[in-house]
């Protein structure tokens, strides 16, 4: 789970009906717990479930007016994904790179598809191509007025957010803001 925000009262049952059904599938997956989740007791939920909690990984902050343009890259045209087949472009790009297993990146398939790719959708996914080659991919969630950015990949090199890319993050403006906990099943 992405996101998590349950009224106190259905909690138990949702988290636990959740959980049972990933289990029965027999596929490894995790919960995400972070500042905005609800109930807010939800680590110890699924403590009580038995997920066991990973190391964090930091979430970082930067000031849209403090962003720095990137270098011009000869002949990068980077495209919004619009439909089913532009999705496949990228989807070759990061699931070599970030993607668990086959049934995750079919499962994000799904999602993704399921959201749509309308220009008001809170998921929206770019291409970056050469020579009408995909290399790059991003995404860009929204909600809570806040803009998430996922899936950074290239065929040439990844980035993601960990413990260890903290420093370097700082080093380019970005601020701590808190961490998000995964947990994951055994």
């Amino acid at each position: 789970m992405i996101e998590t925000g349950l009224d106190e009262a259905e909690a138990d049952s949702r988290i636990e009906g959740l959980v049972m059904e990933l289990r029965s599938r027999r596929v490894p997956f995790l919960w995400w717990v972070r500042p905005s989740s609800r109930p807010t007791d939800l680590d110890q939920r699924l403590t009580r479930l038995g997920l066991v909690p990973a190391p964090p990984w930091p979430a970082m902050l930067l000031q849209i007016d403090r962003l720095v343009a990137p270098p011009a890259v000869p002949g990068l045209e980077i495209r919004r994904v619009t439909d089913t087949r532009a999705y496949r472009d990228y989807e070759a790009v990061y699931a070599p790179i970030l993607s668990t297993s086959t049934d995750f990146t079919a499962m994000l398939a799904e999602a993704s598809e399921h959201i749509g790719f309308a220009s008001d959708a809170p998921e929206v996914h770019y291409v970056g191509y050469i020579d009408d080659e995909p290399v790059a991919t991003v995404s860009l969630i929204t909600a809570g007025g806040a803009a998430g950015i996922y899936n950074v990949a290239t065929v040439v090199a990844t980035l993601q957010a960990s413990t260890m890319g903290r420093p370097v993050y700082e080093r380019l403006g970005f601020e701590f803001v808190c961490d998000f906990v995964p947990y994951r099943s055994e």
